[in-house]
């Protein structure tokens, strides 16, 4: 059959189902013209051109494929990695423009599963078909979770979008199956792990660390402290208002130490409530801490790298990850998403090392790793299934999985997530129940988050592109970019570690139904600069010539301005300015003082400044959390008759008040106050703040 005519027969047959179960009349001719157009691009006969008469069928698709030759030499996780970021970006954008008026649109979403079956084969179309279906579940049935089996044009229309995806991924497979693949000499990305590396990593067997140096350990050690250092400075100078919230209800938690919060798992309010039984309660410390936590991470990632590659591109993608705003500015926010900038990187590390050398230490120390991470968010959840699939791309992962090791690791794991478990059980569930209402967008709400997640990360690479890119460009020396030494662990092994988690993430937010905000991704871009590097291959001595004036640039600039910026951010931000929460907190002890002349032990109210006056009051303040005692279980009513209870809430928060209303007594007093910021002698505009007192009843 000519190809022309095939092709408008395969168009025209599609279309009609299309239009079977639902589609509008303009699918049909879409679907006829992109079959057409396929067999135009790719067949010379087709343009008219001399053909031979004896061109064996589906040569159009065979040119295709010889096209797209080189994707079939990547990896299965690699190309499943491709697929489901076709996918779910197309969810997404259908979500977000409705092209299709019946809320599903067909032909969007089969395209990937005949494009995926071109490029990557069944396994890819199969896949493929698995997700588009499995977002269909997620489309046809609201409200989510109901019986989706239960007769009804929801559940026909399921059927009918599987049955069809599945049917047309065979129809392709069948196109393109009997063709002989051409003898191209596609490179073995095996063969870029060198035997020596292959020996080296067999041999290797040292205890989590291979033996190091003074200097190995007293180099690194002192650049934590000092990148600390500085970054704490200028968060102490620079921020207006004090530590961020996030960081307020770390430390407001922490010191009440549960074994869960109605938000999150607890680690990093641990560690925020451990970190301040040791050191004084002023907004420095607290930056101190969250740079530290984040110079924890760069030397994880330090490590890391070293697993990969050495030398100056080792340095070089550092020096990257330096000039990407996570590791400075978002580390200032100390929450349960920067807690992670730490976690990470040294659980993947461990995870490494328990491939490379099948030991046990190195095994516990990466379950205790991912373990803690659960612990800080269910987000862990992400870390471990991006090293299973990391680790099914290794080319010792049929040795590492009839080993204990993974059994350790996940043993481990399991262990020191259990007592939150027990506590989910015994408490109700409330951080899932806090995650299902973050779920109640609008479908265009959620394409939004979605496609803003993905823009604001390719952003924040903006500097380390122009830096690699730059260097390949306008580097005018001898050396070439392109002699560069082979990865240890191969670079399959490495990009599914580097892209994983990104993808995971965006496949989470559409299944999940949630907005993805976009501090979800600061931790788990760690590996990507080193990606970009052997992707772009620029001369690296002069991209590390670039890379270290960069950072030393970003440093100094960023000293400079420290001063200026609560100036600039009360001169020129928003119109009402910023909550005055360190002043509220300042004035709040003051007024309980002089109402009840009692210790201040309980507050509550408007959340940034019931949160501040719990860090800056002095003595034992515990925050009692929207007035609800399940959300705040530290506190009971026995408590607040015995102790008080301080309500600070804008004049403006009416439900603030109500709610305050609800704990209020006859000998509850209502003290006003106007409360503004104040720098360099320019106030912003003021706030009327409400101050009611409930004193102690004897």
């Amino acid at each position: 059959m000519p190809g022309v005519a095939r092709a408008l027969t395969i168009g025209v047959g599609t279309g009609l189902v299309a239009r079977a179960i639902g589609s509008p009349w303009l699918d049909l001719p879409i679907v006829a013209l992109f079959f057409t157009a396929v067999e135009v691009v790719f067949d010379p006969d087709a343009r008219g051109r001399a053909g031979d008469a004896r061109r064996p069928r589906g040569s159009s698709f065979e040119a295709l494929i010889s096209a797209m030759i080189r994707g079939r030499t990547v990896p299965r996780a690699i190309q499943f990695l491709v697929v489901t970021f076709f996918v779910t970006s197309l969810f997404a954008l259908e979500m977000k423009i409705d092209i299709v008026p019946n809320q599903y649109g067909f032909l969007e979403l089969l395209l990937p599963t005949f494009a995926s079956t071109i490029f990557f084969g069944a396994g890819g179309g199969l896949f493929a078909a698995a997700l588009t279906a499995l977002f269909a579940y997620d489309v046809f049935v609201p409200p989510r979770f109901s019986p989706i089996f239960q007769p009804g044009p929801e559940f026909s229309s399921l059927v009918a979008f599987t049955v069809v995806s599945l049917v047309l991924t065979l129809f392709t497979i069948y196109c393109i199956g009997g063709l002989r693949r051409p003898e191209l000499e596609a490179p073995d990305w095996r063969d870029l792990t060198t035997g020596v590396w292959r020996r080296a990593a067999g041999r290797s067997r040292a205890f989590l660390l291979a033996r190091v140096s003074r200097r190995e350990i007293l180099v690194p050690a002192l650049c934590v402290c000092v990148y600390s250092l500085f970054w704490a400075i200028y968060g102490a100078v620079s921020a207006e208002n004090g530590p961020h919230v996030d960081s307020l209800e770390a430390y407001s938690w922490g010191r009440e130490f549960r074994l869960g919060y109605f938000k999150h798992p607890p680690f990093w309010s641990w560690v925020a409530g451990a970190w301040f039984l040791v050191f004084p309660r002023t907004p420095f410390w607290f930056f101190l801490l969250s740079e530290f936590n984040s110079a924890l991470g760069l030397a994880g990632t330090w490590a890391l790298l070293g697993r990969f590659c050495a030398g100056p591109t080792r340095l070089l993608a550092l020096l990257l990850l330096l000039l990407t705003p996570f590791y400075q500015f978002n580390a200032l926010r100390f929450n349960a998403n920067t807690i992670l900038l730490s976690i990470w990187p040294w659980a993947t590390y461990f995870f490494i090392r328990s491939i490379e050398t099948r030991r046990f230490p190195a095994a516990i120390a990466s379950g205790l790793l991912f373990g803690i991470a659960l612990l800080s968010k269910y987000f862990g959840l992400v870390l471990i299934a991006s090293c299973f699939l990391g680790a099914i791309t290794h080319h010792d992962r049929r040795v590492y999985f009839r080993s204990a090791v993974p059994w350790v690791s996940g043993f481990v794991t399991a262990l020191i997530f259990s007592p939150h478990v027990i506590w989910l059980f015994r408490d109700g569930f409330q951080p899932l129940a806090y995650m299902a209402s973050k779920g109640m967008f609008s479908e265009a709400e959620i394409a939004d988050s979605y496609f803003t997640f993905i823009a604001a990360n390719i952003l924040y690479f903006a500097i380390p592109l122009a830096i690699v890119l730059g260097a390949r460009l306008f580097h005018d020396g001898g050396e070439d970019g392109r002699q560069q030494a082979p990865v240890r662990n191969g670079p399959s092994f490495l990009t599914v570690l580097a892209f994983s988690p990104f993808v995971l993430t965006l496949v989470a937010g559409a299944v999940g139904h949630t907005a993805l905000a976009v501090p979800f991704g600061t931790p788990v871009f760690a590996l990507v600069p080193l990606v970009v590097i052997l992707v772009a291959k620029p001369p690296v001595e002069f991209a590390l010539f670039l890379g270290k004036r960069a950072v030393a640039l970003l440093m100094a600039g960023c000293a400079l301005a420290a001063a200026f910026v609560p100036y600039v951010s009360l001169r020129w931000g928003s119109s009402r300015g910023p909550e005055p929460r360190a002043e509220v907190a300042e004035l709040a002890p003051r007024v309980w003082a002089g109402q009840t002349g009692a210790p201040l032990r309980y507050v509550a109210g408007s959340e940034g400044y019931a949160l501040a006056t719990t860090f800056h009051a002095p003595g034992n303040v515990s925050e009692f959390r929207q007035f609800n005692f399940r959300w705040a279980p530290w506190v009971t009513p026995r408590a607040l008759r015995e102790h008080g209870l301080l309500a600070i809430c804008e004049h403006e928060d009416e439900d603030c008040l109500a709610a305050a209303a609800n704990f209020a007594t006859p000998e509850t007093r209502r003290v006003e106050a106007m409360v503004a910021r104040e720098a360099w002698g320019h106030a912003a505009p003021a706030r009327r703040v409400v101050f009611l007192v409930t004193p102690p009843r004897p």
